[in-house]
This record gives C-alpha cells, sequence and structure tokens, in this order.
C-alpha cells in the first residue's frame, strides 16, 4: 500500500467518513438525530456536520438492520457480528501497516481510523452492514535521531505521537521521555577485550550487574537500551560509555551486556585491574523501546471501546475499570495454556463480575430501550471470549498475553504479532457467524429477511 499524499488525504476529507468510535456507535443501534446532535456538541466541525446532514436520511430510514424490529430475537447477535467485522477489518488494516512499513504506527486510537461508507450504498444489504476502514496517516511513527545511538540498537527506537490519548496509548509510552537518567550502582561481571575499531582505541564487551531504588527490572524489556557512564574508581581520567541491553531480571537489579565506545587501550588496562570495583555514582541513560505491542495495546482498548461503550457508559469509565481489571489479572492468568479459553472464560467471568454490568452483554446495545429484551441470544463462551481477546492485547502477561512485554516483536518481522492476533479475531469472528446464520431455521429467517429488504426496496425505487 501506498503512503497517503495530500492530494489523498483532502480527498479522504470530501469523503462520507465516520471516525471509529462514531460509527460504533451506530453500529450498536444509536438513533441517527440523536448521536448527530450528541457528536456536534462535543465538537463536529460545521463542515463535517453538513456532510453528515446530507447523508441524514440513509441513517434513519427504518431498515438499517436485518433482525432489528423482528421477532427472532437475533438483534443482539447481528450487532456483535457487525461490531466483530468492524474489529477485524482493522485487524488487518494494522497488520498491513506493520508488515509494509516495518515499524509501528503507535496512534491507533478512533480518530485515525476512518470508515468510510459508500458514495452509491448497494440496494441489498441495510445501509449499516455497508462500510469500508482507512487508516488516516498511513505513515509509521518517526525514528528517534540519536547520532550517538550505535545503529544496531537505533533500528528499536521511535518517537512516541505528540498529545498522547490517556486511553488508548500504552501507559509506557506516556513515561519519561527517552534517554531519561537514574544513578546507579554497577558490578562487572565479566569483561572481553573486542578487535580495535581505529587504530591506537579499543573496545570490550561487558556483562554487568546493575543497582538502583529507581530501576525495577520488571519494567524493562530486552528491547530496551541503556547508555551506562562510569568512571574508574579515585581517577579522573575520561568517562566510559557502555551501550548495553537487557539480559536478565535479578533480585536486585538488571544483568546488562552492551559494548564499550572505542577508548585508549591504557584505560582498558586500568579497569581490567579494577574490575572486582564498585562503581557507584553511574549515569544511567534509558530508552525505552516503543514498537509493535504499543499499538496491539491500543487495539486492545479499541475492541473495549467496540464491544462496551454506549449512552450509559462512556470510554472513560471502561478504561478505568479495564485498567483496574488488568492491575490484577496475572496471577488470574499465571500457568494457564494461552488457548484454553474454557479455563480463562470462567476465570474472567467471575473477575468481570465483580465489576457489575459493565462487562454485560446488553453493553453491546447502544441504546438503554433496546436492552429490555436481553441479550442472551448472544451465547457466553462467545461474549467472554471477545473479551479474552481483549484483555490479552491490553496486558502483556508472559503465557497469557499476544506479546509478553512492550519489547516483545522482531525487528525483520514486526508484522508477526498482528498476524497472531488477525488469526485468533477470524476464528472467533467464524464462531460468531455460525452462531448468527448456521442452522437451517436461521439460514431460512435470513432469506425471509433479504426478501424483506429487497421488497422495501423495490417499493422505494417503484415509489
Amino acid at each position: 500500500m501506498v503512503r497517503s499524499t495530500k492530494t489523498e488525504v483532502d480527498s479522504h476529507e470530501r469523503c462520507l467518513y465516520f471516525h471509529y468510535d462514531e460509527f460504533c456507535d451506530l453500529l450498536g443501534g444509536a438513533v441517527w438525530d440523536q448521536v448527530l446532535e450528541r457528536w456536534f456538541v462535543a465538537g463536529l466541525s460545521s463542515d463535517r456536520h453538513q456532510v453528515l446532514l446530507s447523508i441524514a436520511d440513509r441513517f434513519s430510514s427504518s431498515r438499517q438492520f436485518l433482525f432489528s424490529g423482528d421477532r427472532t430475537g437475533f438483534y443482539p447477535l447481528e450487532v456483535l457480528w457487525l461490531k466483530w467485522n468492524l474489529f477485524m477489518v482493522l485487524c488487518h488494516k494494522i497488520k498491513t501497516f506493520h508488515k509494509e512499513l516495518q515499524g509501528p504506527y503507535l496512534n491507533v486510537q478512533p480518530a485515525h481510523v476512518w470508515i468510510v461508507i459508500p458514495d452509491l450504498p448497494g440496494d441489498f444489504l441495510p445501509m449499516r452492514w455497508q462500510f469500508s476502514i482507512k487508516i488516516a496517516d498511513f505513515e509509521s511513527a518517526s525514528p528517534f535521531l540519536n547520532p550517538g545511538i550505535p545503529t544496531e540498537l537505533a533500528r528499536r527506537l521511535y518517537n512516541a505521537r505528540e498529545n498522547p490519548s490517556l486511553v488508548y496509548t500504552a501507559p509506557v509510552m506516556r513515561g519519561r521521555p527517552l534517554g531519561y537518567e537514574e544513578t546507579a550502582t554497577m558490578l562487572i561481571r565479566s569483561m572481553e577485550r573486542i578487535r580495535e575499531p581505529v587504530k591506537g582505541a579499543v573496545r570490550g564487551i561487558l556483562e554487568t550487574h546493575l543497582i538502583s531504588e529507581n530501576i525495577r527490572p520488571v519494567e524493562y524489556s530486552e528491547m530496551d537500551i541503556f547508555l551506562v557512564t562510569f568512571r574508574l574508581p579515585d581517577e579522573q581520567a575520561s568517562a566510559i560509555r557502555v551501550w548495553a541491553t537487557k539480559s536478565a531480571s535479578l533480585e536486585r537489579g538488571l544483568l546488562l551486556k552492551g559494548v564499550t565506545d572505542p577508548i585508549d587501550p591504557s584505560l582498558w588496562e586500568r579497569l581490567e585491574k579494577a574490575r572486582q570495583s564498585v562503581f557507584s555514582h553511574s549515569i544511567v541513560s534509558i530508552y525505552k523501546t516503543y514498537h509493535v505491542p504499543c499499538d496491539l495495546y491500543s487495539l486492545g482498548m479499541m475492541l473495549l471501546r467496540t464491544l462496551l461503550v454506549n449512552n450509559e457508559q462512556d470510554m472513560a469509565s471502561v478504561h478505568e475499570t479495564a485498567r483496574r481489571v488488568v492491575d490484577r489479572l496475572e496471577p488470574m492468568v499465571q500457568g494457564l495454556d494461552q488457548d484454553d479459553y474454557k479455563t480463562l472464560s470462567a476465570r474472567l467471568r467471575i473477575r468481570l463480575r465483580e465489576e457489575g454490568g459493565l462487562f454485560s452483554k446488553d453493553s453491546v446495545l447502544y441504546r438503554h430501550e433496546e436492552k429490555g429484551a436481553g441479550c442472551e441470544i448472544i451465547p457466553d463462551h462467545l461474549w467472554y471470549d471477545a473479551l479474552i481477546l481483549a484483555f490479552q492485547l491490553v496486558a502483556w502477561i508472559p503465557g497469557f498475553s499476544f506479546c509478553k512485554s512492550h519489547g516483545d516483536y522482531e525487528l525483520e518481522n514486526p508484522h508477526l504479532p498482528m498476524e497472531k492476533v488477525a488469526g485468533a479475531a477470524e476464528r472467533l469472528g467464524d464462531r460468531i457467524k455460525m452462531e448468527l446464520f448456521g442452522s437451517r431455521q436461521r439460514n431460512r429467517e435470513m432469506l425471509e429477511a433479504c426478501d424483506l429488504v429487497r421488497e422495501d426496496l423495490t417499493k422505494v425505487k417503484g415509489g
């Protein structure tokens, strides 16, 4: 896919589109006039307001869904099917992005995902079945530029986007800036001199133990970068700089392994003699990697937004509750197979019910008045498997999540995590489709509903 040009962006501005969250409300059964007014009050531009007014008749006609208003009871399942299809298309878009641009997006949020509706909608399907997705800015995040960082390490670093979303941006990206400094005590575990890079200088491979009250090992991944700067004890010699990465978490501190900048051979000899020393007051510059796992976090929040937000609960409450669940999730899922959905579902169901009705199946419908009949047509196992997938994206728990940490990716194959996500989403989508259309009875009712749609459209055209 080619990156968007200015002309293409301008054409997108003129096309008929919704932001992702707006269209989720429509798929949930929101009444057109009510949500249009709410969007306008929330800051919808006057130009876009006029564009949406011009298509009001499309989204306020009587036949927006196949099963709404009939006696089959399939309407909530249809809504879940439509929302899941929207999410599956988004998964494939993000997977394509990672594969073609070989980097992260770092800006997955509703405002940057456009749901485009056709200029000339088809006659057969209801209006809310007809959509496609565009990523608003098809460009990867900007690389973090620092000429001092070795090239092979610098490839891991990208700048966080400006004005990060408090809801959709991974928490690791909302912390301290790249290159922030901490003071630490350093011990040398091992050292090895390597070939001289330039005449009159040497480099060495150092394995070091880093100890600091401000550095919690669990917060760092093997893809993060550490610049350790220290001096020999009782000397005013030049500082020694080591570019390192995490080898392991220790009971106290981090085990790092890295390579020194070129140094004078005499300084290396003195370092060898002082290798048993304690290098207190070492300065550590830390560069956390922001990459594909951050996009998966955002995608998980997008899925929770897709399933749970309605006219009675907003995304702020969903986000707050989801973060509370994630903070207590690891002990519940430790030791379980990632594919053991039965056990995962049973444990997660107990935890989510503690949060009241926020995670109930009724949440998939936008309007309170449509929830009276309930959503029992949606099987529990489908609903909770959908929520499990969301938490596998939002949490970074080894053995449970798609990514075990913010550094769990391959530089040469950044699309692999999203391949797993897209595959899992498709498999669940097939199960939802089978539940909605799989039986003969439902197929017959589906055909009858489609016949009614065709009949209504024929009458409109004939009139």
